[in-house]
């Protein structure tokens, strides 16, 4: 699913749909990006395929994309966050009696990855935050 821009938002906002279909622990991913970009719908699409048939995923899980998720960014991983900028009410949603998760998919380079799993999220979120992540700049550095 790809949500356009609007007037309050310079962003786009593509998720999956379906991927908590018959999951143990529902879950669905957004991604945000700056522009229309059939890529990032394909990195969904394969994400929610490994999560239905290979390893349910869950919030703090990293994820390879297989490829950088844009030409020339050294971002080929992804990290499944809380969805801080959309807000706490939309993190959990009830629908037919079942609570689904919507978490944010943020893309991240393997460096980030590996000190996510050397010192734990809370650590590389802190990271995220003292150097000001740009989570919309597929050519950004690693904080690490």
């Amino acid at each position: 699913m790809v949500i356009p821009p609007n007037a309050n938002r310079s962003m786009w906002t593509y998720a999956t749909v379906g991927m908590s279909v018959n999951a143990k622990s529902p879950i669905e991913l957004h991604l945000f990006f700056l522009t229309e970009n059939n890529e990032i719908a394909e990195i969904l699409t394969a994400i929610a395929y490994y999560n239905i048939t290979s390893k349910p995923l869950g919030l703090d899980d990293t994820v390879n994309f297989g490829r950088p998720w844009q030409p020339n960014s050294i971002c080929d991983h992804g990290l499944i966050s809380r969805p801080y900028l959309d807000g706490q009410e939309f993190e959990e949603v009830e629908l037919h009696g079942e609570l689904i998760s919507f978490f944010w998919l943020i893309p991240i380079t393997l460096e980030e990855r590996n000190y996510r799993w050397n010192f734990g999220i809370e650590k590389l979120e802190e990271l995220f935050e003292i150097k000001q992540l740009n989570y919309l700049n597929p050519l950004r550095s690693s904080v690490t």
